[in-house]
């Protein structure tokens, strides 16, 4: 929805059929499967610890070829305590 908008979207997490279906409309996304699609009403979920890891990777890797992107908000991430982000994170600019 986010993209039909205009808000440059670069990364989704989630099933395999959500991300399979952003891979077909957003042409360079990149996507953590975190949750394979079982049926209408069930899922086979990653350990919580592994899908945060696969989703920090993913995030990595669309950071280091952010210069893709021109107009996105160049800084750090700040909020981050032990290894998870603050339910307040923000960015810094200019970093």
């Amino acid at each position: 929805m986010a993209a039909h908008y205009g808000v440059p979207v670069v990364l989704v997490t989630g099933d395999n059929c959500a991300c399979a279906e952003a891979a077909v409309l957003i042409s360079g996304i990149h996507t953590a499967v975190v949750t394979e699609h079982v049926g209408r009403l069930a899922a086979h979920s990653l350990h919580p610890v592994r899908a945060c890891a696969l989703i920090r990777e993913a995030a990595q890797r669309l950071c280091a070829g952010v210069v893709r992107w021109p107009g996105l908000i160049q800084g750090r991430l700040v909020g981050e305590r032990d290894g998870k982000l603050a339910e307040h994170s923000r960015v810094e600019r200019g970093r």
